[in-house]
């Protein structure tokens, strides 16, 4: 890749939200306009005094480096232009902005995230938005695009930590700042991309919040889909570990209105279990992520990922209550490539054995998974590509047993992207949201239990007992993985004793595999334990009915 000149709209944006900066930076000696202004909007005026005086320097360092036309670089800038100028040096100024940064974020670690506030989640970003604009003023058109020692192109290097530096502040802060923000993240993207010489086709940020997704190709004038070029790409592997036997198969409908949906409901909520889980078929076929922009296609992905640099959060291991699983921040490219694609892409049939023997050996070393991520807030431009089911607009019932466990409705349906190769697990656990898991691509198994059996799944400890302060409580002790053979007992784990497994055998269970297509409706308060068999990406729709008074907090 090489890059061309900057764009004149990029420049003139990295100019606005430096001078916007270094402008708000100024500690205000006025009083809020009304003592119910929110944080957001007091901004970064409640940081420390002393917090906004080196913001403010930084700002107006790197307003020296790109109030210069076009950002000629220092070498060709005209003797009067450098004379009139203070020197600031890009690498010692990109090493103040790393500090600051570092700096701020070890501030996070002083709160519970949802306590953070805001002006410090802001900082974070306009101090983000600053690298950029140091970066992009590091860059002159006519430069040779030498290469690192590591062999990549300098110009790929540059882009890439472009990249990476908004990523993380739309990651780590939330793209936190009205004037600025998520907003302005996204356009300086989509203008740093224009700029690029990728031949992937791009979208505008215009298109990415577009809420009208196309249903059916549209056609070129010789009658072929303008989106054929994908049917030429390489899908993800559909081969699978292995299917688990299901005996207790969970019901299905096919095509559900949202009235037959609430009376579904409406019946359930009259027994002891509450409604129970149902697949439903044919909910999601016209959704452009089945179809026209195909999510099964690598090729696509990437092509809406800024070639596969942005930034996304994973989980790295088998499961999040193990020793040693962890977490980190990686490109989409990453993600990708650290799913197993040998093979042919035909599924396989393995017996039961074989499958146990094959997942286990896959568990036994750490797996990738993006996992309950607001992939859609992060990358809108994916957010176009399916819809917001109708079933999400119901009135459902309160959890069955305590009705408080279910949190207050959201404003909206909670969107949450699943992408991962085969063998990702999430353990035994419970959600206080109504939920709507549609399977895009792959097949996962699913296996839930009722609400009314809580107290013998033996939750994880809340927190205040053991002293950790973590409260686990909606997530069981039991690892179905390990009971049916699956999986390897986990480093550090006893084996349960004989009783309480004859006990966990015992109870009520419902199951399913998930196939391409497929949206399973999860109650509130169901337990539920998910198995990727194949390369796997599903969405899930939290949502809760009007009776819903729990804390508004999220689990995992």
């Amino acid at each position: 890749m090489a890059l061309k000149r900057w764009s004149g709209e990029l420049l003139e944006e990295c100019k606005r939200t430096t001078l916007e900066i270094a402008a708000e930076a100024q500690p205000s000696s006025e009083k809020p306009a009304t003592v119910q202004a929110s944080e957001a909007e007091q901004g970064l005026q409640l940081l420390p005094l002393d917090t906004l005086g080196r913001l403010g320097s930084l700002a107006r360092d790197v307003f020296q480096l790109v109030d210069v036309p076009e950002f000629v670089h220092e070498t060709d800038r005209s003797s009067s232009s450098a004379s009139t100028r203070p020197h600031v040096d890009h690498a010692d100024l990109l090493e103040r902005l790393d500090a600051e940064i570092s700096r701020t974020y070890q501030t996070f670690y002083d709160f519970v995230y949802q306590d953070l506030p805001y002006c410090w989640r802001q900082l974070y970003t306009d101090l983000s938005i600053l690298k950029f604009n140091c970066l992009v003023s590091s860059w002159h058109p006519g430069r040779d695009d030498e290469t690192t020692g590591n062999g990549a192109s300098k110009d790929n290097t540059l882009v890439a930590q472009l990249v990476k530096t908004l990523d993380k502040a739309l990651v780590l802060a939330g793209g936190a700042g009205l004037k600025r923000g998520r907003q302005t993240i996204e356009r300086m993207l989509h203008l740093l991309e224009e700029t690029c010489c990728d031949d992937a086709p791009r979208f505008s940020p215009e298109e990415a919040h577009d809420t009208r997704p196309t249903k059916r190709a549209r056609r070129s004038s010789n009658g072929e889909s303008r989106l054929s070029q994908w049917d030429a790409e390489r899908s993800f592997p559909a081969r699978r570990i292995f299917t688990p036997e299901i005996k207790n198969l969970i019901a299905h409908r096919e095509n559900m209105t949202m009235d037959d949906f609430q009376r579904y409901m409406d019946e359930g909520s009259k027994t002891p279990d509450g409604p129970l889980p149902l697949v439903i078929w044919g909910l999601i076929d016209d959704w452009p992520a089945m179809t026209t922009r195909p999510w099964k296609k690598p090729g696509y992905l990437l092509s809406r990922t800024f070639g596969g640099r942005r930034l996304v959060p994973v989980e790295v291991g088998r499961t999040y209550v193990d020793e040693g699983w962890t977490q980190e921040l990686i490109t989409f490219r990453e993600l990708l490539d650290r799913f197993d694609q040998e093979g042919d892409g035909s599924e396989s049939n393995h017996t039961a054995e074989e499958g146990k023997e094959r997942s286990s050996s896959l568990s036994s070393s750490p797996v990738t998974y993006l996992a309950q991520h607001e992939l859609f807030t992060q990358l809108p431009s994916l957010r176009n590509d399916i819809l917001t089911p109708d079933l999400c607009h119901s009135n459902p019932p309160p959890h069955p047993v305590s009705p408080s466990l279910s949190r207050p409705a959201p404003p909206v349906p909670l969107m949450n992207a699943w992408l991962g190769p085969a063998g990702t697990i999430t353990p035994l656990h419970t959600d206080g949201y109504h939920n709507l898991l549609a399977q895009v691509v792959g097949a996962k198994y699913v296996r839930l239990y009722s609400p009314l059996d809580t107290e013998a799944l033996c939750p994880c400890s809340d927190g205040e007992d053991d002293g950790t302060g973590i409260d686990m409580s909606n997530t069981s002790t039991f690892d179905v993985g390990v009971i049916e053979g699956w999986d390897n007992l986990p480093r550090g784990q006893d084996p349960r004793d004989p009783i309480e497994l004859e006990e966990f055998r015992s109870l009520r269970c419902w199951e399913c595999v998930l196939e391409e297509g497929d949206v399973l409706y999860i109650p509130v308060g169901w337990w539920h334990y998910v198995r990727s068999l194949s390369v796997s990406f599903s969405v899930s729709f939290w949502w809760s009915g009007e009776d819903g008074t729990g804390d508004d907090e999220e689990g995992p």
